[in-house]
């Protein structure tokens, strides 16, 4: 499966990386994608959507689903 989420928060090239690992260590998770100026990522996989929701709560990022 392949869905989009809207990330707020990042501001830099940093960010993307922060966030984008998070997102690669849910299980299930195939591929990750994340585009700074949309504050959107793409994530492919037959992951949980509940644990891509919570995998940025320990950063300044906010994910929902789009």
């Amino acid at each position: 499966m392949e869905k989009e989420f809207i990330i707020t928060g990042m501001k830099c090239q940093g960010c993307v990386t922060t966030v984008h690992d998070a997102l690669a260590a849910v299980p299930g998770v195939q591929s990750v994608s994340v585009n700074l100026e949309a504050q959107e990522a793409t994530i492919q996989g037959t992951f949980d959507t509940t644990a891509i929701l919570n995998s940025l709560q320990t950063t300044p990022y906010t994910i929902t689903e789009k």
